[in-house]
């Protein structure tokens, strides 16, 4: 049979529950409820007649379209699903009105990026997926600064923007229900902002002038830890990944963020 796209709805949580594992990340997995809540209506389906073989989930903030799932199911792989999915993905961006797409990608996932590359996306930086005890990152040389919760929200965005951060990506995340959010303040201003999931738990984003003023944001987040290791997620900061590695945190994965011109 062709392959064929629909939405996904409430009833499909079962096929994202078997999916979505191939992903390879630590996030814990999402109830029934989560799913509908968080992720739909921005998924779809790719079906083999009547059995969904793959899915893929997307947000949009304001003229940027972020991918941020893309899984086929492993029995079923080069039969044109995950480029079905792109494409479909690509038009609903563009019926939005988005004018620029991206994703995350697994380093070493040789096959998708391939697929991304072909869809018209292109390596734009770097991150590090880590894992971390609280001690080995309240033991992370740096200054401590001046620390305020819940900055005003033109100076946040003005600082994302800098440390290649979408701002309306910042603003979603920040408003999550039980989400903590610190920033770091120099002589000269803003100089370090990092929000943190203490249920997940972990930290993303993570936003620093210089590898030693985590420091701080990690001293004024601890207090609130539930748990004894954290999860961060650093994009486009070699130096930062680097320290925290020395101070003994361990990588999970390297990936890439590809993006591309919409229009």
């Amino acid at each position: 049979m062709s392959l064929q796209i629909r939405k996904a709805t409430e009833a499909d949580y079962d096929v994202f529950a078997r999916l979505q594992p191939a992903l390879g990340v630590s996030d814990p997995p999402l109830t029934a409820a989560q799913f509908a809540e968080r992720m739909l209506p921005n998924v779809i389906l790719a079906c083999d007649g009547l059995r969904p073989i793959g899915y893929a989930h997307w947000l949009t903030y304001g003229a940027t379209f972020h991918v941020a799932h893309v899984v086929v199911d492993a029995e079923t792989r080069r039969r044109g699903a995950g480029s079905l999915l792109m494409q479909d993905l690509r038009r609903r961006a563009v019926d939005a009105g988005c004018t620029r797409w991206y994703l995350n990608v697994k380093a070493d996932n040789g096959v998708a990026i391939r697929l991304y590359e072909l869809s018209g996306l292109t390596i734009e930086q770097r991150a590090w997926a880590l894992v971390s005890d609280w001690a080995s990152l309240r033991n992370l040389t740096g200054r401590v600064g001046r620390i305020t919760f819940d900055p005003p929200q033109e100076e946040v965005a003005l600082f994302a923007q800098q440390h290649t951060i979408d701002p309306e990506r910042l603003a979603l995340v920040r408003k999550r229900p039980g989400r903590v959010f610190v920033a770091l303040r120099d002589e000269v201003g803003l100089c370090a902002l990092a929000v943190f999931d203490p249920h997940h738990p972990a930290i993303y984003p993570i936003a620093v002038k210089r590898p030693e003023d985590a420091h701080g944001l990690f001293e004024a987040l601890s207090s609130h830890a539930q748990a004894q290791h954290v999860t961060l997620f650093v994009e486009g900061n070699a130096s930062l990944a680097e320290a925290l590695l020395k101070a003994g945190a361990k990588l999970e994965f390297e990936a890439l963020r590809m993006g591309g011109s919409l229009s």
